[in-house]
């Protein structure tokens, strides 16, 4: 049986496993997600059409019809999967959707079962990738996805208000405020069930987050059925508030409604704000939250008792204290040698555990551990980290012959100030007791401390993520390897030991949220750029969230996920606000969130989110040098270079600093010089052996017109495929055909670029839709004189591939397309490319057109000789 997933993205698997050929590829996706909407009706072929080729012939867009159709068919071994001939249907006896197990359960009036199945918008981060005429199918998308979105807040809505206890009322009510955060109607309903279900603080928080939401994104006042209930709730004493269920009046709903309730379901789940003045609202007008929403809005997903502290509509008159800050050292291993990674791992989640408080701002692990085996004193710790507090201890995990393992966790807390010993423990356990102990360590710290600790953050303190010992010291031993860097063999590793610790516990919801973000690493890196791994991601973290509902690090996964393989940066920059509800203070979700924006060509955000990074890792190499990468991009060069520079003095081994660096000089100098130092640098320290950074030194002969020498670098220390990051994949051959153009040797330069042409296409064939890739071909085709097929790789990877969708790595594509311009004599179209690369953040110069002798044929041409600053 086959199975089509609509509700949070989109994929066909068969008998769980994931489909392949037709069943990757998005437009042959499309028309199945078409078709399942559709449901028993099916779609004419002339409808299918529009959507999907509109600009094509009637002839033509037919035979692609029956291509689609044909390929899914074979790759999928069903004949039989689509019936009919001018009307199009889904053979229900062959592939079942979730789309139409929906709509069934809801003609059914089975609510759970049809919410359950709502597991996220509908085709959520799908998209046409450079497909001609895909408006048609994203208007269709977006009604659809807004229909099926009210249908399921409609029957959330019946289930609240027929629930009988009220806890369940509550979480029924709060899945429907994160579809509709604005509604009051839904408000009210949350607020009472929490009243009914004594939580009165709950309930209060509720007004707070719904006055906000309306101010800020409507402008209007709060609902006067809110504000009367609030007022009742605040004057009655805690021990008056009823324990009996408050019903919120349903809407109006004739009885002899028919079973398609699509109407009278919009109906039901609107606001009656009339009485506050306000105009009713439809549903389907907010196509797209503002972040500002998702972050007030959380409060309600997360449990509603994020508490201001103030009265409510009060504003806070005096600024708040600064939140105190600690760092957690690594903990001394006083067991084997091998149990290092056990106690870096007991450190980390310590750190976790104690970052998710908003009074407090914990250092971050890297940079603690910077000071792992130190010899320095408290108080200088405490200067060079600007902390007030240390926690430090110590771990010796005993595995005795005979008996039960155990731990012994020796943790004390010391101020920095005057070295006082503030509170100190020894813990000696069994092993399955180290949750217990790392959660009283981290509440003996906060009351010591005297830092409020309130909901979510509480239950961050508390969690016991499994209670399987041998899962949770897979889990540790992915954290190590992930820590480790992001090269293929220690990604690989790491998704390892998640797999085994999920597999050990199929209820491990941590482990899948961190094999989530592993896989979008993957994913992005390119180490495995499959659809099947992006498909993965996105399962474990659904995975994850469906295990631990409000799992915080489950929503940072997704916002990976949506960031880094979909692109979908307000879904990611929505999933990360949700995270940060709980964990104010975690470094590496502000890393994620700059990473996001960057991308997102939101720069100038970006520096803010790097910026409050850097204070909770200022020892960080790799906050360092990330946080360099923007600046680079505005080409304010000095603040770069200082970060760049930084990064290098943090972690000497690091290759990325070095390479930033030895780019940056030669973007800002248009000479190697600068750029030679930084790669001395590098070869000192051991790291001037990598492929990339041997790529730089060919490149800086070329630059020097060296040629002789880089064909000396190219054959003693380079493989077939010189780079392959994010951004380009260079053959070896490609590097050849250039030296030998410039050096003129025209049957040489041909005769390599036919043996780039010859690996790329192979690349391209098994991988399409690689933007790298078509570049690399392109470039292949330029050099061949095939100016056509030239020109037609390198549009193919800009449409795959726009500046406006992924602003870093479209960059670079753009700036290739513009060498192919140059290399097949279409010089003013070219040119025009440059000029607008030089316009917008980005990492091409002035200076940098003035070295690379790529742009050598445009010399001569006034447009470029005013562009570059003088004449050649």
């Amino acid at each position: 049986m086959l199975h089509l997933k609509t509700f949070g993205g989109l994929s066909v698997s068969v008998d769980d496993a994931a489909g392949v050929g037709a069943a990757q590829q998005r437009k042959t996706l499309a028309l199945l997600a078409l078709l399942a909407a559709a449901g028993k009706s099916g779609l004419a072929r002339d409808k299918l059409v529009a959507y999907l080729w509109p600009d094509a012939d009637a002839e033509h867009a037919r035979g692609l019809l029956k291509q689609a159709c044909y390929a899914l068919r074979r790759d999928l071994h069903q004949p039989d999967l689509v019936l009919g001939t001018t009307q199009l249907v889904l053979n229900p006896a062959i592939i079942a959707s979730d789309v139409q197990a929906f709509e069934d359960a809801l003609e059914r009036r089975d609510d759970a079962a049809a919410v359950a199945l709502y597991a996220g918008p509908f085709l959520d981060g799908f998209y046409l990738s450079g497909a001609s005429g895909a408006e048609e199918f994203e208007r269709w998308l977006e009604a659809e996805r807004d229909r099926l979105r009210q249908r399921a807040a409609a029957a959330l809505e019946r289930l609240a208000t027929a629930a009988g206890e009220h806890i369940d009322a509550a979480a029924w009510w709060r899945r429907l405020a994160a579809l509709d955060p604005l509604n009051s109607r839904v408000a009210l309903g949350l607020m009472n069930a929490l009243a009914a279900a004594g939580d009165r603080a709950g309930a209060l928080q509720v007004a707070r987050v719904h006055e906000s939401l309306l101010r800020e994104q409507l402008g209007v006042a709060l609902d006067a059925a809110v504000v009367a209930l609030t007022e009742r709730l605040r004057a009655e004493p805690e021990s008056s508030q009823p324990r009996r269920r408050i019903v919120v009046p349903e809407a109006a709903v004739p009885e002899d409604a028919a079973p398609d309730r699509g109407e009278a379901e919009v109906a039901a789940i609107q606001p009656d704000v009339a009485r506050a003045g306000v105009a009713r609202r439809p549903f389907v007008a907010r196509k797209r939250l503002p972040l500002v929403v998702v972050v007030v809005a959380a409060g309600l997903l997360v449990g509603g008792s994020l508490m201001f502290g103030v009265p409510f509509r009060a504003h806070v008159e005096a600024a708040a204290p600064r939140p105190k800050r600690m760092v957690v050292l690594p903990f001394t291993n006083l067991g084997l040698a091998e149990d290092e990674y056990f106690a870096d791992g007991v450190t980390e989640e310590m750190t976790a555990r104690l970052a998710s408080s908003s009074d407090l701002r914990v250092i971050g692990s890297t940079s603690a551990h910077v000071y792992k085996g130190t010899k320095k004193a408290i108080a200088e710790i405490g200067r060079e980290l600007g902390v007030d507090y240390v926690l430090e201890g110590s771990v010796r995990w005993e595995k005795p012959k005979h008996g039960a393992a155990r731990v012994r966790v020796t943790p004390q807390l010391v101020s920095t100030a005057d070295g006082t010993h503030l509170w100190a423990e020894v813990y000696d356990e069994p092993l399955d007791g180290i949750f217990r102990v790392q959660s009283d360590i981290a509440q003996r710290v906060v009351r010591a401390l005297n830092v409020t600790l309130l909901d979510p953050p509480r239950g961050v303190v508390q969690t016991v993520p499994t209670r399987n010992l041998e899962a949770y010291d897979f889990y540790l031993r992915g954290n190590d390897y992930v820590s480790r860097g992001s090269d293929v063999v220690t990604l690989q590793a790491a998704a390892r030991m998640y797999e085994k610790a999920a597999e050990l516990d199929a209820r491990f919801a941590l482990a899948q949220a961190h094999l989530s973000k592993v896989y979008s690493r993957m994913y992005w890196g390119y180490v495995d750029h499959s659809q099947e791994r992006l498909a993965q991601a996105k399962r474990s973290a659904d995975s994850a969230l469906t295990l631990q509902p409000g799992l915080l690090e489950a929503h940072r996964s997704l916002g990976l996920y949506y960031g880094l393989g979909v692109l979908d940066y307000d879904r990611a920059l929505r999933e990360f606000a949700l995270a940060e509800v709980g964990t104010p203070g975690d470094q590496n979700l502000l890393l994620g969130k700059a990473t996001i924006l960057v991308r997102h060509g939101k720069i100038r955000e970006a520096i803010a989110e790097y910026e409050r990074a850097r204070q909770l890792e200022p020892a960080s190499s790799p906050v360092a040098s990330n946080y360099g990468q923007p600046y680079d991009l505005l080409r304010e060069y000095p603040r770069a270079e200082s970060l760049y520079t930084r990064a290098i003095a943090l972690a000497p081994d690091r290759k990325e600093p070095y390479l930033l660096k030895i780019w940056l000089y030669l973007r800002w100098d248009g000479t190697t010089q600068r750029a030679r130092a930084v790669l001395d640098q590098a070869q000192a320290a051991g790291v001037a052996d990598e492929r990339s950074v041997v790529y730089a030194r060919v490149l800086m002969d070329i630059f020097d017109r060296s040629y002789d020498k880089a064909l000396a670098l190219l054959a003693s220390d380079a493989p077939e495929i010189v780079v392959a990051d994010q951004f380009r994949v260079v053959p070896r051959a490609q590097l050849y055909a250039f030296i030998y153009s410039r050096t003129d040797h025209p049957a040489l330069a041909r005769a390599y670029s036919d043996s780039a042409r010859r690996i790329l296409y192979k690349k391209v064939q098994a991988d399409p839709d690689d933007p790298r890739l078509r570049t690399a071909l392109g470039i292949a085709y330029a050099g061949l004189g095939r100016k056509q097929e030239a020109i037609e790789e390198g549009l193919k990877a800009v449409e795959l591939m726009p500046i406006s969708r992924e602003a870093f790595k479209g960059y670079h594509h753009a700036w290739e397309q513009a060498r192919i311009y140059t290399m097949v004599g279409e010089y003013d179209v070219a040119i025009d490319r440059l000029a607008y690369l030089l316009s917008i953040p980005g990492q091409l110069t002035p200076a940098w057109l003035r070295m690379d002798p790529v742009w050598d044929p445009l010399r001569s041409h006034p447009r470029f000789q005013k562009l570059v600053g003088g004449g050649q």
